[in-house]
């Protein structure tokens, strides 16, 4: 609220031209404020295009159960490995089907902890690039759809399933 407001002070600015001179207030830096975080913003964004294959990507949400969500809000750090490592699993799993895919994409995923209503949600968004690498070195297009929704869901689950019974013990 106090961005950019004489709230925290600034600096008389005059052109050595005698153009007309102006006040350039301070910014709170906060990487919570919206402008403050703006450049921060934009690195990221620039850095991650950077790191994106050529081709299109598909979008892909994985999500655990809504019964889960109480061990996930325990046990945060461990229960988010094994949120990237099945829905890791699942998609080098699928994607490895000469059937499907059969090679090797790119992935690029990132944890949101909430959801729209700003209530716990843990889930991955994965950008899953089209083109890939088959294990001969070669490159391989992804079909229209890459990989079906259902398949995807069941191994998903049972390979987070499998790790939350290996991690209990």
């Amino acid at each position: 609220e106090r961005c950019h407001t004489p709230a925290l002070g600034g600096v008389r600015l005059e052109c050595p031209n005698g153009h007309e001179p102006h006040v350039e207030f301070n910014r709170c830096g906060s990487r919570m404020c919206w402008s403050c975080s703006a450049r921060l913003r934009h690195m990221w964004v620039r850095e991650t295009q950077a790191l994106l294959l050529d081709g299109t990507h598909y979008h892909v949400v994985f999500t655990i159960p809504s019964e889960l969500r109480p061990l996930f809000a325990t046990r945060r750090r461990a229960m988010c490995k094994l949120l990237f490592a099945a829905a890791h699993c699942a998609l080098r799993t699928l994607l490895a089907d000469e059937a499907l895919f059969g090679g090797t994409a790119g992935i690029l995923a990132t944890l949101h902890t909430v959801g729209r209503g700003l209530v716990f949600h843990p889930h991955l968004h994965c950008l899953v690039s089209s083109v890939g690498l088959r294990p001969d070195g070669s490159l391989v297009q992804a079909h229209p759809g890459l990989l079906p929704p259902r398949a995807l869901a069941d191994v998903f689950r049972t390979r987070l399933f499998a790790l939350l019974r290996a991690d209990a013990e």
